[in-house]
């Protein structure tokens, strides 16, 4: 694992809150058997409530991002490698009354996933980056940035300029 443990996310039960960071998986990324492994993680008190997951799919290559209540069990969008990507998360945290806890996904501003009538703790701690990754993902690298925790949505921005301009003065 190679993970930040930050212990001051603090979410109340019926509150909602966002998670924005930036993701880069490495054009090498590569596993010899499939493998899905949890990048972040909402817990409480050391017990996982939200998770976003990777899949790996060994035999075409591809990587593609979930989201779930231990892990992700549905995967319906791809992450193209070597390009960095926002990542967002907004989570209602079940109120304690009837599991109507929901996450919602985010892919480069577009939504991608809703989860729904989830049942899960008040939460207390924010988990970043690769955990319990197969020793068969054994290629490539995972890059993370622009952490952010908020009970608002974040900017949504560019990591990089994705156009140029070039000037030339010969004209």
């Amino acid at each position: 694992d190679h993970t930040l443990l930050e212990g001051d996310i603090n979410i109340s039960a019926a509150a909602t809150a966002w998670t924005r960071f930036m993701l880069y998986v490495s054009t090498d990324f590569a596993a010899t058997a499939d493998d899905i492994f949890n990048i972040y993680e909402l817990q409480a008190s050391g017990t996982v409530e939200c998770a976003i997951s990777l899949q790996i799919t060994a035999a075409t290559d591809v990587v593609e991002i979930g989201i779930g209540e231990t892990a992700a069990s549905t995967f319906n969008s791809v992450v193209t490698k070597g390009v960095w990507h926002q990542v967002e998360l907004r989570a209602l945290v079940d109120s304690g009354g009837g599991n109507d806890g929901v996450l919602e996904l985010f892919l480069d501003g577009a939504s991608i996933q809703t989860v729904s009538t989830l049942d899960q703790g008040a939460i207390t701690d924010g988990v970043l980056g690769t955990q319990n990754t197969l020793a068969t993902t054994d290629a490539g690298y995972l890059l993370f940035d622009e952490f952010v925790v908020d009970n608002v949505r974040s900017n949504i921005r560019n990591r990089f300029a994705t156009h140029r301009i070039i000037a030339d003065d010969a004209f």
